[in-house]
């Protein structure tokens, strides 16, 4: 049996350090959850070492902000989303709530003559982390020059400008839906937010803040606007990885150890910054956002009943597909909207309806079982017949 071979000179030129290339490529997933907001400020331009730059090299860009499942619906103008979009969600938070909360919110312009800018944080996490990932480069640049080494040099020259040449080919601005003119009849709007674990979260607002953050869709508009243009400038830009990976395997072990820590460095600071509240990436300033109420509930019927009797109606209710379509959800929506009275906010005292006055969930159970029959059981199968065998042909 041979001995274990380890390095048995602690001088640092005796480590060998050719994988040391592989950092300058890990950490995509948290690159890739900071990508958005990092490509709206102009200080993703400076020269930087960037973990994982290749999540930014995609062959295609998005449109728009990502969206997530939800129904979105302005129950007085009737217009119906099954998406929710980034934007909205930031404002509204409805990760505070619990499963069959009711939220009623108020969002505002916060200057009404000032038209609404969404941004990244001028100087958020995403901006610091810019600015020390450049002075690291050129610490290491410098400590480059003083060891004499050209192919450290060019490494590093190659992987900063590729940070700043995937900025230049996603750097964006976010374009929301135009404020309606002041000759133009809109219909009044509040939205009512339906989220997939029943959570409700019923929004006042007028018709123009509704279309910009609810209704319409926001754009992504590039600096870089020809799709061509922008995949050539990726193209370059993913060449230009390849060949300072390569150039930096042939850096001396000194500057590899110094660039090995670096990466770790940042790569522990992509994460940290990545795992923050999305909301401290983004300038939302021009809205102001005011939580007026909130209701717990213990059941989707008792939910879905407070925020009918906070809109008044049950239309938007069937117009949104929000309650199951059967003949008992039908007779319980007609009940519903008989114990509305117009005009009338409802009252609450120590979390709980008092008027109007309803026990909705006593009424659903018997809407259900009003249409229960014992003994019914669906033709699953074929009905039962004796059939004759058939005998064998001799």
């Amino acid at each position: 049996m041979k001995p274990l071979d380890f390095v048995r000179s602690p001088v640092i030129d005796n480590v060998k350090l050719e994988i040391v290339g592989l950092l300058a490529i890990l950490g995509e997933v948290a690159v890739s959850q900071t990508a958005r907001t990092s490509c709206l400020t102009g200080y993703g331009f400076l020269p930087r070492l960037l973990p994982a730059p290749q999540a930014l090299l995609r062959v295609s860009r998005l449109d728009r902000l990502p969206t997530e499942a939800a129904d979105v619906i302005g129950y007085r103008s009737g217009n119906v989303r099954h998406t929710l979009g980034l934007i909205p969600r930031l404002l509204t938070k409805p990760e505070r709530l619990n499963r069959y909360h009711v939220e009623c919110l108020r969002i505002e312009r916060a200057k009404k003559d000032e038209e609404a800018i969404v941004t990244a944080a001028a100087f958020g996490p995403m901006t610091m982390l810019a600015v020390v990932s450049c002075t690291l480069l050129f610490a290491l640049v410098f400590f480059s020059w003083w060891l004499g080494d050209g192919m450290a040099i060019v490494a590093l020259a190659l992987l900063g400008s590729v940070s700043s040449l995937a900025h230049l080919c996603l750097y964006s601005k976010i374009k929301l839906a135009p404020y309606k003119e002041k000759d133009r009849v809109v219909p009044k709007s509040d939205v009512v937010i339906v989220y997939p674990n029943g959570t409700f979260q019923i929004v006042s607002c007028d018709e123009d803040i509704a279309r910009k953050l609810f209704i319409e869709t926001e754009q992504c508009v590039y600096l870089i606007t020809n799709a061509n243009v922008y995949r050539a400038l990726a193209g370059s830009a993913t060449l230009m990885l390849m060949v300072g990976v390569i150039c930096l395997a042939n850096a001396k072990p000194k500057l590899q150890v110094a660039f090995a820590c670096t990466m770790i460095f940042l790569n522990a600071a992509h994460w940290g910054v990545a795992a923050l509240p999305e909301h401290v990436h983004w300038d939302l300033r021009t809205f102001e956002v005011e939580q007026i109420q909130t209701w717990a509930t213990e059941r989707y019927s008792q939910a879905l009943w407070t925020v009918i009797a906070s809109t008044g109606t049950t239309r938007w209710v069937r117009s949104a597909n929000i309650a199951p379509d059967s003949q008992a959800w039908d007779d319980w929506l007609k009940e519903a909207e008989e114990h509305l009275e117009p005009g009338q906010k409802p009252e609450f005292k120590n979390g709980i309806m008092v008027d109007p006055m309803w026990d909705c969930q006593a009424a659903l159970s018997r809407c259900l079982s009003k249409y229960e029959t014992a003994g019914d059981v669906p033709p699953l199968q074929p009905s039962k017949k004796k059939h004759r065998a058939r005998g064998k042909r001799t």
